[in-house]
């Protein structure tokens, strides 16, 4: 039998549980929210928590009453969100609120904190009713005011409220929720999705849900498939540039999938299967083999080195596979291990089956080389130089540099050779 969320809190987090008892001592009311309930309801157990506590009257006071567990992360003042980390969970503790939107963007809304026990009106501002479902954490009663148990029986992803067109974030939250949970999206929210506009989404808010999306579902592909389905391809032109191509945008699922099955991912390593999925665009447009990845990269990734590593990363498999029907030299890996990870590359073309033999040679080669995880650390440096009677100055760096282009091309293969040459080019 599946534990519920309030044993596993217990269990797991017996302080956190001990404060909620406190706090519903002093007429507070927790309720477990989220999350954590729709995956109970549904036969897993959570690790991390949602709790809204009602009959609290301002941020503040909750701080005060949260003190036992030490330093809480202020996720956001405005919407009343503390975290408390642990190594067995995080738990956001929220005060319960209505939201009105005010301007454009996932964050465009105004906060009222609700201060009395009513679960309905807070539970309004979600996105789905699977995710309005909260368990009172004294009685243990199953609150559910939007049917979300009977959306769950269902496997049905569905709005709760006109409100859900305030928030653009929630067109690619039910993609992700059909990829992670497998189910189905209701015909009307299907339409709400199709009207949404998308221009406020930053690439934080895209990223997030693609990761989700990558990270918790088993076949990533159905979601992205749903992307299209609700629109966004119309909105946003290379993912739609992409799925005309239904060749390259099955071929890239497929590898997605497959890449999801055999390797693990954390948020740290998601730019991996994204270059898996964007690896088949490259070369559809011949004047600008890179423009739908390019676009795309700048779509979800914010951080500009993030962004030059996928480039870099997609530009040398590209290059390896239309060489692949010659097996690359020394000399090309050793070139290549120097802008990109050669592990990275052999993951990417091990995804596809046109690459996956050169991808097993380059794996195995690199590893004899050393060169698989890194560069070739530079046979020659600086105090090499100094300590052979070469005179400090910038003519030390113009020739660390020649011998170092000199290694990677094989021609020097070791530091004892190297200073011979420098010593006599130097004496020359």
């Amino acid at each position: 039998m599946i534990p519920t969320p309030i044993h596993t809190l217990r269990t797991k987090l017996p302080l956190v549980s001990s404060v909620l008892d406190t706090i519903s001592g002093l007429e507070g009311v927790p309720i477990i929210v989220g999350g954590a309930v729709r995956d109970w309801l549904m036969g897993t157990v959570a690790s991390d928590f949602d709790i809204e506590i009602f009959n609290i009257n301002s941020l503040e006071h909750l701080e005060f009453l949260l003190k036992p567990l030490g330093k809480l992360e202020l996720v956001s003042h405005a919407f009343g969100v503390l975290r408390y980390r642990s190594a067995e969970g995080n738990v956001d503790f929220t005060l319960p609120r209505k939201e009105h939107k005010i301007s454009d963007g996932h964050s465009g809304f105004s906060v009222e904190f609700i201060t009395e026990s009513n679960f309905k009106d807070a539970a309004v501002r979600r996105d789905f009713t699977i995710n309005a479902i909260g368990i009172d954490w004294l009685s243990g009663a199953i609150l559910d005011p939007y049917n979300g148990q009977t959306d769950i029986r269902a496997q049905c992803v569905k709005h709760i409220s006109p409100a859900f067109t305030e928030d653009p974030v929630r067109v690619l939250r039910a993609a992700q929720l059909v990829a992670r949970l497998g189910f189905s999206i209701d015909g009307s929210t299907r339409q709400l999705c199709r009207s949404m506009s998308l221009k406020s989404l930053t690439a934080r808010n895209i990223l997030e849900e693609l990761t989700k999306m990558i990270l918790y579902s088993k076949t990533p592909s159905t979601g992205f498939d749903c992307l299209v389905d609700l629109g966004v391809g119309n909105q946003w032109p290379d993912l739609g540039g992409y799925h005309r191509h239904i060749y390259e945008w099955t071929s890239g699922l497929v590898a997605l999938d497959r890449c999801k099955s055999v390797m693990k991912y954390s948020v740290k390593t998601i730019r991996l299967p994204i270059a898996v999925w964007l690896f088949p665009t490259l070369g559809l447009n011949e004047k600008a083999p890179m423009d739908i990845a390019n676009s795309m990269i700048a779509r979800i990734f914010e951080n500009a080195t993030l962004r030059s590593s996928i480039t870099a990363l997609l530009r040398s498999c590209d290059y390896i596979r239309q060489s692949s029907h010659r097996i690359p030299t020394d000399v090309l890996l050793r070139k290549t291990s120097t802008r990109v990870v050669l592990r990275e590359v052999t993951l990417v073309l091990s995804m596809f089956p046109d690459t996956e033999k050169i991808a097993r040679y380059i794996f195995a080669r690199s590893s004899e080389l050393g060169i698989l995880d890194h560069a070739p650390e530079p046979l020659v440096r600086g105090k090499d130089l100094v300590g052979i009677g070469i005179p400090p100055g910038p003519h030390i760096g113009d020739m660390i540099k020649d011998f170092y282009t000199a290694q990677l091309e094989g021609k020097i293969t070791s530091t004892e050779a190297a200073l011979t040459i420098a010593k006599d080019l130097w004496d020359s």
